[in-house]
């Protein structure tokens, strides 16, 4: 069982009453007088001490709520916990690494902060300017448990009928390419990876004199279905943004008329990595 004895006094003044209680017991002990009549009730001087069953007493002489405790219980101060940094701070620095790997690698140039998902941690978007038919050049980075990571990588838009976009603030990304068609497949970030949302798909099929083919979500079904189901997917969302090699366009799109009649609304334009730094 642990018993409290609330004492009053500050450090320094229980050393000065002790100081002054020994040398009155030395000065009694040389007289022979009575030391019991030494014992006042002095548990109201001093600081607040605990007692264990131990015998052992721990003082508590510092206020604890100026101390913070850090995830391996060591307490820290108001100046070592600034060293740490802010959240913004760790998932600005992880996508600065990754900005600066492709930099280096001279597989982008090209950096952006966007919001995809509409939380308080952006994601990361990378181009390459020089352009490139044969490796990825735009790509997508989330943050999971402090760490970056690609979500996704593609050629840029144009290129083989392939691109790579988002709808801000509304968690969805458009992955699309085919090689004999048109496939749109549509993720939305989940504990930082992709999640799949819709897979929309038409192609012309050899196996059948080239007649084309339509599927939704990997089940073949006809030209009708498809059109109702891309038509409900794109009126239930905004504009998409496309990764360009040069800049990100903002498009409309409208398949009212059996196809997809995209229109540039505005672009946004990507910045260098000494910007994006800010002189770190």
């Amino acid at each position: 069982m642990i018993k409290k004895v609330v004492i009053k006094m500050d450090k320094k003044r229980m050393m000065i009453s002790m100081a002054v209680t020994a040398a009155m017991l030395a000065m009694l002990t040389a007289c022979g007088g009575d030391t019991a009549a030494l014992a006042p009730d002095q548990s109201n001087e001093v600081t607040e001490a605990v007692t264990d069953d131990t015998g052992k007493t721990e003082v508590a002489d510092e206020p604890a709520e100026a101390l913070e405790e850090d995830g391996m219980g060591d307490v820290i101060d108001d100046e070592e916990a600034s060293d740490i940094g802010s959240e913004e701070d760790q998932y600005k620095q992880a996508y600065l690494e990754e900005a600066k790997t492709l930099l280096d690698a001279g597989d982008a140039d090209q950096f952006a902060f966007v919001n995809l998902d509409g939380d308080d941690i952006p994601e990361f978007v990378a181009s390459s300017s020089e352009g490139s038919w044969d490796k990825d050049q735009v790509f997508i980075y989330g943050i999971n448990n402090g760490v970056a990571v690609l979500l996704a990588s593609d050629i840029a838009p144009g290129m083989e009928g392939h691109s790579l976009g988002f709808y801000e603030g509304e968690n969805i990304i458009d992955i699309s390419g085919s090689a004999m068609g048109e496939r749109h497949e549509y993720y939305s970030i989940r504990d930082g990876e992709l999640d799949s949302v819709l897979t929309l798909e038409y192609c012309d099929d050899p196996e059948k004199d080239y007649e084309t083919v339509y599927f939704v979500d990997g089940e073949e079904v006809d030209e009708a279905a498809y059109a109702k189901a891309e038509k409900e997917f794109l009126d239930s969302h905004g504009k998409l943004t496309m990764l360009d090699v040069e800049n990100m366009s903002v498009v409309s799109i409208d398949c009212s008329q059996g196809y997809r009649d995209i229109k540039v609304e505005s672009t946004l334009p990507y910045s260098s990595y000494d910007d994006i730094a800010g002189g770190q």
